[in-house]
């Protein structure tokens, strides 16, 4: 490990391995599809062509990323300093960086600032592409701010698409869904340390929209509408996986209600009820 690499280690190491004791130690974590995330992350070949990897997830609590994220990386990777195995991802300028010592722990942990309202062109986003033309792991909350019933808010925020029709290559999406974290940390509280509480983290199919951008920019579509048909591929994605979640998963162990009653249509959209200001991306 390089000296330049300590503190990135210091850091991931403490928040994944906290990560994994309370999602598979004091909790119990129903984790499926992971196969689907460590395949894509650990192929040699797609960094060293410069293909991205791009993972999207609902957000629903502050400890969504690290909490759900932990659980795909095996703790040696994490307390290794193993760089190229943790994600990159983004916070708000005016939420998680107005503190200068906790900004300098969150670029450690790989977190770039954004700043809200300043579009899909600003310079964090100039800069998730470059890593993700390196071959990196960029991690995106694509709603754009916490969702205050748990279902997944949309339509979902386009910068995601951006992220992904504006890489040299394009990346391997991956889509994921948690459900239950709430109960780890209850509005109000400031430690996760619920135990015996159930939890589902699934990662999905990755999808492929490389050849949808090739023949809309083809056609001569706008980037607008390139940056919304992606986006509204990943939204699909995301809304099937909350859908499935309702079919199969409870938070109590019993038969999940939606299976009981033959539900298995698409997942209703979230309340409409626009977020606080301090909640807007």
């Amino acid at each position: 490990m390089r000296f330049a690499d300590i503190p990135f280690a210091i850091v991931s190491g403490a928040l994944g391995l906290y990560s994994r004791g309370v999602m598979f130690g004091l909790n119990d974590t129903d984790f499926r599809g992971e196969e689907n995330l460590r395949g894509p992350l650990l192929d040699k070949s797609r960094r060293a062509r410069g293909q991205g990897l791009v993972t999207v997830m609902n957000h629903y609590t502050p400890i969504d990323d690290p909490a759900a994220v932990a659980v795909f990386l095996k703790p040696l990777e994490l307390t290794l300093g193993v760089r190229e195995h943790v994600r990159w991802t983004m916070c708000a300028t005016d939420r998680c960086f107005k503190n200068p010592v906790v900004g300098q722990v969150l670029r450690w942990g790989k977190v770039l600032p954004i700043e809200r309202g300043k579009g899909v062109h600003q310079p964090c986003m100039d800069a998730a592409v470059e890593l993700l033309d390196s071959g990196e792991w960029m991690h995106i909350f694509p709603e754009g701010r916490r969702s205050r019933t748990g279902r997944i808010q949309t339509p979902l925020r386009v910068g995601v698409g951006r992220l992904v029709a504006d890489a040299r290559v394009p990346p391997v999406i991956v889509p994921i869904y948690h459900r239950g974290i709430d109960q780890v940390l209850p509005r109000g509280a400031w430690v996760p340390l619920t135990a015996g509480k159930r939890m589902l983290v699934m990662a999905g199919k990755p999808i492929d929209v490389s050849e949808m951008v090739s023949s809309m920019r083809a056609e001569g579509r706008t980037e607008a509408d390139v940056y919304s048909a992606v986006t509204a591929e990943i939204e699909r994605a995301m809304l099937a996986l909350e859908a499935e979640a309702d079919r199969t998963f409870s938070l109590d162990g019993e038969a999940p209600k939606a299976a009981t009653e033959g539900a298995g249509s698409p997942s209703p959209k979230a309340d409409a009820t626009p977020p606080a200001p301090e909640e807007r991306a």
